[in-house]
């Protein structure tokens, strides 16, 4: 899943939570990254080329991309009109929603053996319905996720 789409969902679930509960909005970021995770959404084959050394620049550059694209929607969310007190719970949200992808990437990339289990239970939801089913073609995973972005911001008005 792009971190685009962790970023947003987790802010949208952030928007339903009190201010004073932001260890709530932290935890809803952080559920629905392993649960929109097992959504098949097309970067199964990538990773798999990717661990097999044979798309490493593809997904470096893929991985980069998405992060600079989630940097400017957390950029655009947070400077929003909405209220400082809500500007807080969704900021503890989105920090929620790309949690397991940071501690993922500072595995693969460190490989911190503390990780290690973090890094197979990331996985296990990742690889839920792909593993089974198959997953999508990438351009369709990427297409569904930026019209679910999209369709988030009208929550932010």
């Amino acid at each position: 899943m792009l971190l685009s789409t962790h970023v947003m969902v987790a802010a949208s679930l952030a928007l339903t939570v009190t201010p004073d509960r932001p260890w709530i909005a932290f935890f809803l970021g952080l559920a629905s990254h392993f649960l929109i995770d097992a959504i098949p959404h097309g970067d199964s084959t990538m990773y798999k080329r990717y661990k097999s050394g044979e798309q490493v620049r593809f997904a470096h550059a893929y991985v980069t991309i998405d992060a600079i694209v989630a940097l400017l929607l957390m950029a655009t969310v947070l400077n929003m009109p909405f209220g400082e007190v809500r500007r807080g719970i969704v900021t503890v949200g989105m920090i929620g929603g790309f949690l397991p992808d940071l501690l993922t990437g500072l595995y693969e990339w460190f490989e911190l053996s503390w990780l290690h289990s973090f890094h197979r239970l990331h996985f296990w939801f990742h690889n839920f319905f792909t593993k089974r089913y198959g997953d999508i073609p990438l351009w369709a995973g990427i297409g569904a996720q930026t019209v679910a972005i999209g369709s988030m911001f009208s929550l932010f008005r």
